[in-house]
């Protein structure tokens, strides 16, 4: 065997080993990512009295965003609660990936409701989270006529800044938790989550509707993998007593389009 050939067959060799340990590498982040010790039940109900933060304008980020880009006035209460599962974003070798499939079903809703979505790994001072304007934003909005309710009065204030531990509404049957919400700089983990219909249309859109019920799916595109995601629900306005959210979330994988 001449010297050269030597030589193209060990770059080969050396190919198809960088290739395995990406493969491995990846299934091992695809298998870590989806929940695991940190996810949570299946499906939460909130009521009018779990909502933790507000009245205010914002959910958070480096530089915080509206809860509505196109309200930007108006003043929202708000509760973040843990997904079951986490979006994991096609890889470049396996091409897998997952989704979090969420279906909500609301009752005596008032108002507007939305739903944002945000990605934490421990031990990093970065975050991941849904683009709200520009190209690529996505979102959810559902909007119910307004019902007769009490005032919430002040809730807790959130601080503004980064990084953020928020309280977490993790159910009736277990302990409220934390979330530390944390981004390296501004525009960092931005877009690489995102809201859709449809798992054809990944990168999401912005959806509004007076459905209340439906699903919608939470996808990554890349940029890391969280190790927990958190969707956060905001109401433009104290709810009656008879309001009720149910979240059901599963992971599903992301290979086709809407299958529920």
């Amino acid at each position: 065997m001449d010297r050269a050939r030597a030589r193209v067959l060990l770059a080969a060799g050396m190919l198809l080993v960088f290739i395995g340990a990406m493969v491995a590498l990846q299934w091992q982040a695809g298998q870590a990512a989806p929940g695991g010790a940190n996810a949570t039940p299946g499906a939460v109900t909130l009521g009018p009295g779990d909502f933790d933060y507000g009245p205010q304008a914002w959910r958070p980020y480096t530089e915080p965003f509206s809860v509505d880009p196109e309200a930007p006035d108006t003043r929202w209460y708000l509760v973040l609660v843990p997904l079951n599962g986490t979006p994991v974003g096609p890889g470049p070798f396996t091409g897998l990936g997952d989704a979090v499939a969420v279906h909500y079903r609301a009752s005596s809703l008032s108002g507007t409701m939305a739903f944002a979505v945000y990605g934490v790994a421990s031990g990093e001072q970065r975050g991941w989270t849904n683009r709200p304007t520009g190209y690529g934003a996505s979102g959810y909005f559902v909007t119910a006529p307004a019902l007769p309710a009490d005032d919430a009065g002040d809730l807790r204030a959130m601080p503004t800044g980064v990084p953020l531990e928020v309280a977490v509404f993790r159910g009736a049957d277990l302990p409220a938790g934390t979330a530390t919400l944390a981004f390296l700089r501004n525009n960092s983990g931005l877009d690489a989550l995102h809201l859709t219909r449809d798992l054809v249309e990944r990168k999401g859109q912005v959806t509004r509707t007076t459905a209340p019920e439906g699903t919608f799916y939470v996808t990554a595109t890349g940029g890391g993998w969280p190790e927990q995601a958190y969707l956060l629900v905001a109401v433009d306005r104290a709810q009656p007593l008879s309001f009720r959210l149910t979240l059901e979330s599963r992971v599903v994988p992301t290979g086709g389009g809407s299958g529920d």
